[in-house]
């Protein structure tokens, strides 16, 4: 990897407490004998499993199920690096329609393998997206039956999967594809230029209607799925519709659960100067004031206004540090890792022969590295063991001069952290158990914790 550059308004020693205050928590070990009493230089290891926080890619269909086999460096890629992952056209409303057992292969794949999958997209107002019959009312000015036929497609969708799929964004680019809207509002909204119609296509009652049925679909079907909205500029130029689209869904009775911003960059911003990393934290404290959390849901670093690989890396670690630092943003979500299945042909991680690009390196080493709890060390004379563990799974191993056990436990909350009492067989004592965690059967214990312890002006997109 080349030398890195410096980012404008990038603090990075700041960057890196907010992450520490945001995405660790103590985790406290309690290590005692048969008795219940404490066991002090036991030693105890602690290493992570995976992250809490949302790290993921979109996924073609075909790459998936047809292009690559099991075992392929594509389906090893995927399991390594992520543990979050969209379909990037399987689940677009036409294309379901004609393709849906191809989708439920893909989901299926993904759910076998421990992903979380992000469903993408209930609604999205392009033409391809559109089956050919609600095209042909959108066209004719027929809103009942665009209405009829949208609130349907989001009732059939987020059944169809139930908890299989954990999120959904209802509507996509709702503030620049007004196509489904326009079939409703005919004299109001102009498709080919939504930011000049005489209605917002952002804030109509049929967007909140929309959002209203999903709300009430995973109600009423008792589902644990989270719904929210997803576009793109929304860190830039139109992150004030944006933000006025999702403070008038609140102010409509919408519950939503996260804000997608799909961030695909370019090496500059809105003004043509380089990004100001400071400005972005502001900007999602901006959207922080709003009732549902922040998710990067497409990042990407196509075009060639780029001056290398390098550059791209420099930035999207500035980026990755920006937006795990933040309190508010859940996920990162890249658009793609490989050029020959990216929809401008340059993914942030792999060549189209599989050439490594520093941006992968950058990732790794941030992810599964300076990110990744792997701490060591002994009891004190009251037995306890504390270590800053970064949110998430881990594996905590209790050794004495008698006894190994093996334990998992998550540590999912920054302030309260997670406490595990482990039972270990000291010298002369019996045999070990614990309380709290799992044991390394999968078999959970008692558990103690929580409080006791088709695109313009793509490059420059955020």
């Amino acid at each position: 990897m080349g030398s890195a550059t410096a980012q404008r308004g990038f603090d990075e020693a700041a960057a890196d407490q907010r992450i520490r205050e945001n995405q660790t928590g103590p985790l406290t070990v309690k290590v005692v004998d048969e008795n219940g009493d404490p066991i002090s230089n036991a030693d105890v290891e602690v290493e992570m499993t995976e992250h809490d926080f949302g790290w993921g890619t979109a996924v073609k269909v075909g790459d998936l199920l047809d292009n690559f086999g099991e075992g392929s460096q594509y389906h090893r890629h995927l399991r390594e690096l992520f543990n979050t992952a969209v379909l990037e056209n399987g689940h677009k409303w036409a294309i379901w329609e004609d393709n849906r057992q191809r989708a439920d292969e893909a989901v299926n794949w993904l759910d076998q393998n421990g992903f979380r999958i992000r469903g993408h997209t209930c609604l999205y107002g392009v033409e391809y997206a559109i089956p050919s019959d609600v095209q042909t009312a959108a066209d004719n000015g027929d809103g009942q039956t665009v209405r009829d036929r949208t609130m349907q497609q989001i009732e059939d969708i987020i059944t169809h999967y139930g908890e299989t799929i954990q999120e959904w964004d209802v509507v996509n680019e709702a503030v620049h594809r007004g196509h489904l809207q326009e079939g409703v509002y005919p004299h109001d909204i102009d498709a080919s230029d939504p930011m000049s119609s005489q209605r917002s296509p952002w804030t109509t009652q049929l967007l909140a209607d929309w959002y209203a049925q999903a709300e009430s679909v995973v109600d009423q079907n008792g589902l644990d799925v989270e719904i929210g909205t997803n576009d793109f500029n929304t860190l830039t130029w139109d992150q004030d519709p944006y933000y006025e689209q999702v403070q008038f869904l609140s102010n409509q009775g919408i519950d939503l659960d996260f804000i997608g911003h799909q961030a695909h960059i370019g090496p500059t911003n809105v003004d043509g100067q380089e990004w100001d990393y400071g400005t972005v934290n502001q900007v999602f404290d901006q959207y922080a004031s709003l009732p549902a959390t922040q998710r990067i849901t497409e990042y990407d670093m196509a075009g060639d206004s780029w001056n290398g690989h390098q550059q791209r890396a420099d930035v999207m670690r500035a980026f990755l540090k920006t937006a795990y630092g933040h309190p508010d943003v859940e996920d990162f979500v890249i658009w793609g890792m490989w050029d020959d299945a990216h929809w401008q042909g340059e993914a942030p991680f792999f060549e189209e022969d599989w050439t490594e690009k520093p941006a992968l390196d950058v990732w790794r080493s941030l992810l599964f590295d300076e990110w990744w709890t792997s701490e060591s060390g002994s009891t004190d004379g009251s037995g306890t063991y504390v270590v800053d563990a970064f949110l998430g799974d881990h594996t905590v191993t209790v050794s004495t001069t008698a006894d190994s056990v093996a334990r998992t436990v998550s540590v999912t909350d920054s302030n309260a952290g997670e406490q595990l009492t482990v039972q270990v067989a000291d010298a002369g004592s019996g045999t070990g158990g614990t309380t709290g965690g799992t044991d390394d059967t999968g078999t959970s214990d008692i558990t103690t914790g929580g409080s006791d312890g088709g695109y313009a002006g793509w490059w420059g997109w955020w």
